[in-house]
């Protein structure tokens, strides 16, 4: 009946049900069992620990009487703590009842629960996670591959790389698989809290040393090389960036929008084509006050506004290309002409402005 509330969402029938029972006859491990299992679905941890304490003083001899007298807690009475415990994210008591499970001859069935150590790896013990995977190791079993996974990052974490090589060997030969697509999920786990260093000197040894090249070892080499990659177009892009926005400003006069332009008379023009633009200092400081006094063509503002904030990717030069023509030309697309614009030197007050504050 406990169960059958449970199920259809009546947690407080659950209970009722629990104490009304303890009027007419004694609870047995089902009935704990399916309470634990109740207040950890409701959230309840702490009337779960109550009554998984009260259940184990019982059987240590603390109680001769009561409701709970002769009551054993079993595997899943320790399972069912274990998870409210970390859903609750209470892990000094997850680790307390975990020694409390081992010592009671029980263990957790890391086939079905090893998220249950992950977790707790993640969250600072990392030692349960190591001890769970020696001792599944001593039956002459294979790892769940998440305790793997989990180890490795633990591993690299520490620096510890030799380990990393003899843990992602083990999984080879035990031909566990984990795709590109995950170990780099994991692997942006750890620049979130290492940076990118630690993958670096992470990729360096193992390019440097014996690898079992099967699965899962070839997909953290591509994972590896992928995340190396993706950062250093990163770091680079925006400078690349830049280049091509200078580029695409440059060949305006082949737009058809701007065939008008086509025949100004700008200073350097050779063969109708104009001159490679040389962007000083003010000239960026003053596209960026343009982007701020327009709110029209959001994707030519954003393009001006990264030419500005790069303009180191460029030589600047003393003597600028810009006239009144060619400035109306760059200024077209947000519809503003450079005569109704503000003067240079009302605009840079602003720039000083806007840094002072």
């Amino acid at each position: 009946m406990i169960l059958a509330s449970l199920d259809g969402g009546f947690v407080g029938d659950c209970i009722s049900i629990f104490e009304h029972m303890k009027d007419h006859c004694a609870p047995n491990v089902g009935t704990i069992n399916a309470m634990l299992k109740v207040y950890t679905c409701a959230d309840m941890f702490a009337k779960a620990k109550e009554l998984f304490e009260a259940t184990k003083a019982t059987h240590g001899g603390l109680e001769s009487s009561g409701d709970y007298s002769s009551l054993q807690l079993d595997s899943y009475s320790y399972k069912s703590m274990l998870e409210a415990s970390a859903s609750s994210q209470q892990w000094e008591y997850f680790e307390y009842v975990y020694k409390e499970m081992i010592l009671s001859g029980f263990q957790l069935d890391h086939r079905k629960y090893s998220w249950l150590l992950v977790k707790a790896s993640r969250a600072g013990k990392w030692h349960l996670l190591e001890h769970a995977f020696d001792t599944i190791l001593e039956a002459e079993e294979i790892p769940h591959t998440s305790l793997f996974t989990e180890m490795i990052c633990q591993t690299i974490t520490q620096g510890d790389f030799g380990r990393t090589v003899s843990l992602l060997n083990s999984m080879a030969h035990a031909s566990l698989s984990v795709s590109e697509s995950q170990w780099t999920s994991l692997l942006e786990r750890e620049i979130a809290t290492l940076g990118m260093g630690k993958l670096q000197d992470l990729l360096n040894h193992l390019q440097s040393c014996s690898l079992v090249m099967e699965d899962p070892v070839p997909n953290i080499l591509k994972s590896l090389d992928f995340i190396s990659g993706r950062r250093l177009l990163e770091g680079t892009g925006s400078c690349t960036r830049t280049e091509s926005v200078a580029g695409s400003i440059g060949n305006l006069e082949s737009d058809g929008k701007n065939q008008d332009y086509q025949h100004v008379d700008v200073p350097g023009r050779v063969d109708g084509r104009l001159p490679s633009l040389s962007l000083t200092s003010n000239s960026c400081n003053l596209f960026e006050m343009l982007d701020a006094e327009s709110s029209a063509n959001a994707s030519l503002q954003e393009e001006i506004d990264n030419l500005g904030s790069q303009h180191s990717c460029f030589e600047p030069n003393e003597e600028s290309y810009f006239t009144d023509s060619t400035l109306d030309l760059l200024t077209s697309g947000i519809r503003i002409p450079f005569s109704e614009l503000p003067p240079a030197s009302e605009i840079l007050e602003r720039w000083r402005t806007k840094q002072e504050d």
